[in-house]
């Protein structure tokens, strides 16, 4: 992979300290929820002693999306513990405190921006001379100065303050001013940056020569060597400390080279390798950067031959397969990674014969302050691996819409996956238990064998926490549609749905095997066309297509009851834990009985269909070989997973239009049967509802 970043890097390294610059700026979008976005520009005047503050709106002079950024020469952080110098930043604070002297220390000394930034330091700012010398927060903005403090304010707080806390004491008193004179609320201000006589500090060449030289200060004490990027003889160095990525273990003794402590020879770089490396990350970062559930997502490409063209075509390339990127960083959840990635390989097949040469890799990770945390790192994704996963995922869609056209799903993604299975999450929403996903996602996308009864079991305990309203402390604990209040029917209906949809792509793209009848073909009696004809395409043996009809028939039972009752006591029966051999015959019993009352007791009970369905479960379930004495060929989970599909069918495809409104179901009873309910309604006595209970 290092060898993919550092071709990305290549591509945009250039001589020129401007352009060098441009490629060193890290894209920033602010959170359209908040309201219009602003940034803020302390300018400070070396003539009038006067500050004066500007808050234009953010990107809203450009329909280019990273024009802020780049005009403010945004370049993130300073990595590890070293002083912020960075005169455009994110946080407030470390403008109020240790930017300007830490920007003064790294220019020369005959520079003209640091004799400006010397007189700014001396009329804008207060130095506690009490502080050590190499205290990062020995100097602070004086709002006295600036002119929006009271008289006092300084002192108070250097007096009563820890020298850690003033700097956020001065931010937040700015920050007030401005919420109280330019109405702007702090959350809408997303960077800050200073300026001196009306020129960004940040555009100065100067401090552009001291952002680009701080970049490759490592070589202060190079000796020579082969870089392990380019290959060549140069000027070499083994520190990483300015990369993002995590390339090579350099703390820990027994990485180094004959356990000697020193990791040249180990991993090397010249400055060429340096650049190239800085490059490729923060290209990756600004346009390569995707979100699954809560998880981040870097996209990595990587070319098996490039120097079969020429740098302008793989430039070209690179531009129109990640041009949709950073449009996916700005939609919502709707928005899959399969969507960007086939836009993406849609212009790779417009440039022949790169397609065949280019890899995927995806990069899961948490990024927090300094920390970067790897998840997995998904190598070597062939290009056709994901359009079949996109076709197939079209495929199945439309299948299912064939059989429910009302009853809407999404196509199966890998981001949906994140919402099928439990997972466990702090109070920040980060998944607590990622193995398992990681996992799933690893061989999802190489193509690997699943197992099948360990995802339907996973996808049932979900489905129990979901019915019964306990999903607090999971992933989808706030997801719309997923976190409904205990007894509604549309949430678990919706997700088992989309689960079954997700076991007949996984199938269609080689990660499950077709398990059950095989070449076997299962008939039905006349009037459950749709339900042979699905039983068939699922290739179910008699064991699952007798589970499925199971639930079509529990389904008759729900609907009657809760036209009667306005709830369905027959779903309690259904252990969501696992239903054994035992509890299944019970089961199927209990279903019998309460057919044989709701034939009498209500008259709109689908006798004729009942009776073909539970017929057939019958005959099924004596070919499977079912017995309580010995082990099933299903287990507990799976006859849940399978009872609970053939519930959803039915409520599929007895779906009419007016059953499903902006994302919100009706109860799931088939249309003739509320229409009924209302001209027709039979309230049963205290002893005939004790007998139904």
């Amino acid at each position: 992979m290092i060898d993919a970043i550092a071709s990305l890097g290549k591509l945009q390294y250039s001589e020129d300290p401007q352009q060098l610059i441009r490629s060193l700026v890290r894209f920033r979008r602010p959170d359209s929820m908040k309201g219009q976005a602003h940034y803020l520009i302390l300018d400070f005047s070396t003539k009038s002693k006067k500050c004066t503050v500007h808050h234009p709106e953010f990107n809203a002079t450009r329909e280019d999306p990273d024009y802020t950024p780049q005009r403010l020469h945004y370049i993130g952080v300073v990595p590890a513990a070293g002083l912020q110098y960075h005169t455009t930043g994110h946080d407030l604070r470390h403008l109020c405190s240790q930017v300007l002297p830490a920007v003064l220390d790294k220019l020369p000394g005959n520079s003209p921006l640091g004799d400006s930034i010397r007189q700014v330091l001396s009329d804008y700012f207060v130095l506690d001379m009490e502080l050590d010398p190499k205290n990062r927060y020995r100097y602070l903005l004086d709002l006295e100065a600036v002119g929006i403090a009271n008289a006092g304010f300084t002192d108070k707080i250097r007096s009563e303050a820890a020298d850690k806390e003033r700097p956020g004491l001065v931010a937040k008193e700015l920050l007030d001013w401005v919420k109280r004179e330019r109405q702007i609320a702090p959350e809408q201000i997303d960077l800050f940056a200073f300026s001196i006589d009306g020129q960004l500090i940040a555009r100065h060449p100067d401090y552009i020569r001291a952002v680009l030289d701080d970049q490759v200060s490592m070589f202060d004490k190079a000796q020579e060597g082969v870089c392990c990027v380019t290959g060549q003889q140069a000027e070499v160095s083994a520190d990483l400390t300015k990369f993002k990525f995590k390339y090579y273990i350099t703390d820990k003794l027994n990485f180094s080279s004959s356990l000697s402590g020193r990791f040249e020879r180990n991993f090397q770089l010249s400055r060429t390798g340096v650049w190239q490396l800085l490059l490729g990350e923060r290209y990756i970062m600004n346009r390569l950067r995707l979100r699954i559930g809560s998880f981040n997502v870097y996209m990595i490409p990587e070319f098996l031959d490039s120097a079969a063209y020429d740098a302008a075509q793989i430039r070209e390339t690179i531009n129109e397969v990640y041009s949709d990127v950073r449009a996916l960083a700005t939609q919502k959840e709707a928005q899959k990674i399969e969507e960007g990635l086939k836009k993406e390989l849609s212009a790779i097949e417009s440039l022949d014969g790169i397609r065949t040469q280019m890899l995927i890799n995806l990069l899961f990770f948490e990024e927090n302050k300094s920390e970067f945390k790897v998840y997995r790192h998904v190598k070597d994704i062939s290009p056709s691996r994901i359009t079949l996963m996109l076709d197939k995922g079209e495929e199945v869609r439309e299948y299912f819409r064939g059989i429910a056209e009302h009853f809407r799903a999404n196509r199966p993604s890998l981001e949906s996956l994140y919402y099928m299975i439990p997972l466990q999450v702090d109070g920040k929403g980060k998944v607590k238990n990622p193995q398992m996903l990681m996992q799933l996602y690893d061989s999802i996308l190489s193509g690997r064998k699943l197992d099948r009864r360990e995802l339907i079991e996973a996808f049932v305990a979900l489905l129990g926490r979901v019915y019964h309203g306990t999903t607090g402390g999971l992933q989808i604990g706030n997801k719309r549609g997923l976190s409904n209040e205990q007894g509604s029917d549309f949430a678990w209906i919706r997700l088992i749905w989309e689960q079954m949809h997700y076991i007949r792509w996984l199938e269609e793209i080689g990660n499950l095997r077709r398990e059950g009848a095989g070449g076997m073909r299962i008939e039905l009696l006349a009037g459950l066309e749709k339900e042979q004809a699905h039983i068939q395409a699922s290739s179910f043996d008699e064991a699952r297509a007798a589970m499925f009809l199971l639930g079509g028939a529990i389904k008759f039972v729900a609907d009657a009851q809760q036209a009667k009752l306005k709830s369905k006591p027959i779903m309690q029966k259904i252990n969501f834990k696992g239903i054994s051999e035992h509890l299944l015959q019970r089961l199927i019993a209990e279903v019998f009985e309460k057919a044989e009352y709701y034939r009498k007791a209500y008259e709109y009970f689908p006798r004729y269909r009942f009776d073909a369905f539970y017929s057939e479960l019958t005959r099924l379930l004596d070919l499977s070989g079912f017995s309580i004495t010995r082990q099933w060929k299903l287990n507990e989970q799976e006859t849940v997973h399978y009872i609970l599909s053939g519930y959803t069918f039915q409520v599929g495809i007895s779906m009419k239009p007016r059953e499903y409104n902006g994302g919100q179901a009706a109860d799931g009873q088939p249309d003739e049967y509320r229409a009924t309910d209302a001209d027709h309604i039979c309230i049963l006595d205290e002893e005939e509802h004790d007998n139904e209970q």
